[in-house]
């Protein structure tokens, strides 16, 4: 459960900004009380589930390790009433005060705001204990020397809250954590002169990106779903595009529509400081007993050097555990519309285009692949059996005429000629080059098409992996094989020379 931090903000996104630290602690109190109240909640639910795992008609032996597993779920529960009270919108919650995510005062106000939090849960929690007793296994004893706990001691909020739990205990053995709410976020809103709007930063993160596209997975044979995209697993994506509602709820209280005027400016997630992130996230964790949730943006060039010296940071910043994200490194669900890669539209194809010829055997049948190429770049693709030697094995070049729409002449270097072209494909083979060389001509990536080709299965194998064998050529050496990884030692599999390598342990395959 989270806090929506922005709603403690008065006259948000004005000069008249102030945080209502009252509310907020207020506000922890009950979100405590409410978090304890599901844990009996929970205990009710395993003991229903115990009790239908009895009630099955296996025998003892087979449904005793179920019922040890939900037994040892349920004590663990119960001795420790461990809960997890966290925030959201803290990205928001600093500009709507006029500030900059990873300012000076940014950090300060981060600060005190996870501080009153703290203070309020964990006196609810002694509070609690003081009504219905403490958890089970609590001993003051034990953690007299805890130094998260003796940073209650003294505090300028409630001067006797370590007393009362010294005397009554507490009723959860840990309340706190900042969780990611990436799904929490998109619900959660902005309360703004009366109007809301939905989707706020997520848990201590700053802004991602100012807008942006969202892509949901889903299956394409589903009734209103959309393929706008495919990933290199296969997987099909819808994608929107989205605009952050900060900056909606910042324009509807200000004249000045133009974003560089507003405190989002130079505040979203790959435009901060590390540096910064990472003294926010330290000042915070201080008053976190679990864990926090939080990402360091960096640009897809980084080096190996730098990345250590945030891990070192974060350590010795007191943090219990942060995340590195290297743009790039893999495909996203939020996509940087200024970095997105959209389909290219095919260049128009000259009449004719020069060619080369590959000669490729795939189970005892023989195959040419002709491969038309535009300013030295794969464009088209044709292809067909060839055990008559219809292009003798010594041809290497030529070129490929167009003589009208769909017919295709080639003239070889050694005089040869082949008209039509698709003479020796049959029309399923003719399909499948049509659709090669569509994706080719429109940008197609050449070492993710191969990938798609060599997963063919049935029928058509031999005629998808003669055309792959031949576009392996022309891949730059070292570029990285799309959707595998080394079967000796799962490291980076890179095309060597029209094979398959493995950069660590020297695995090959062509």
């Amino acid at each position: 459960m989270c806090v929506n931090l922005f709603h403690a903000v008065e006259n948000p996104f004005t000069k008249y900004a102030v945080y209502d630290f009252d509310m907020l602690y207020n506000t922890a109190y009950v979100m405590q009380r409410l978090m304890d109240d599901v844990i009996d909640l929970e205990l009710e639910c395993i003991d229903k589930i115990i009790a239908k795992v009895n009630s099955d008609p296996e025998p003892k032996d087979i449904k005793a390790y179920e019922l040890n597993l939900w037994k040892s779920i349920k004590e663990s529960c119960r001795k420790g009433r461990r809960t997890g009270s966290g925030i959201t919108a803290l990205g928001d919650t600093i500009a709507a005060v006029g500030l900059k995510y990873g300012s000076k005062k940014s950090i300060t106000l981060t600060e005190q705001i996870y501080e009153t939090i703290k203070l309020a849960c964990y006196r609810c929690s002694v509070d609690i204990a003081q009504e219905l007793g403490p958890f089970p296994v609590w001993d003051h004893k034990k953690e007299k020397k805890n130094a998260f706990l003796l940073r209650l001691k003294g505090n300028y909020i409630d001067d006797r809250l370590y007393a009362d739990m010294k005397k009554y205990g507490r009723r959860n053995i840990s309340l706190l954590t900042t969780a990611p709410t990436g799904s929490v976020s998109t619900q959660a809103c902005l309360k703004v002169e009366d109007r809301r709007y939905y989707n706020t930063t997520s848990g201590i993160e700053p802004l991602f990106m100012k807008s942006y596209t969202r892509r949901k997975k889903g299956n394409p044979n589903d009734e209103d779903f959309r393929t706008d995209f495919v990933d290199q697993n296969g997987d099909s994506w819808m994608e929107f595009d989205m605009y952050h509602s900060g900056i909606s709820a910042w324009k509807s209280v200000n004249t000045r529509s133009n974003i560089e005027n507003s405190p989002y400016k130079g505040a979203t997630a790959s435009e901060i400081n590390w540096i910064s992130r990472v003294k926010l996230q330290g000042v915070s964790q201080k008053h976190v007993d679990h864990s926090i949730s939080s990402t360091v943006n960096l640009p897809t060039d980084v080096d190996k050097q730098e990345i250590s010296d945030i891990f070192i940071a974060a350590y010795d910043n007191g943090c219990k555990g942060i995340t590195v994200y290297r743009d790039g490194c893999r495909t996203g669900v939020l996509i940087d519309d200024s970095h997105k890669i959209e389909i290219r539209d095919a260049p128009k194809r000259p009449k004719e285009l020069n060619c080369e010829v590959f000669h490729v055997t795939i189970k005892s049948q023989e195959y040419f692949v002709l491969l038309g190429l535009l300013e030295n770049q794969a464009y088209e693709v044709f292809a067909g059996l060839n055990n008559k030697s219809v292009i003798p094995k010594k041809v290497k070049t030529g070129k490929i005429i167009k003589k009208a729409r769909g017919k295709y002449l080639g003239i070889f270097d050694d005089g040869t000629e082949l008209t039509p072209i698709s003479a020796f494909s049959s029309p399923e083979e003719e399909t499948v080059t049509r659709l090669v060389s569509t994706a080719l001509r429109h940008g197609a990536d050449l070492s993710f098409l191969i990938h798609q080709l060599e997963k063919s299965v049935g029928d058509m194998q031999s005629f998808s992996k003669s055309i792959a064998r031949a576009l392996k050529r022309k891949i730059k050496d070292g570029t990285k094989v799309f959707g595998e990884e080394c079967p000796n030692c799962s490291s980076t599999l890179v095309r060597q020379e029209g094979c398959i390598k493995c950069t660590a342990c020297g695995f090959g395959k062509c």
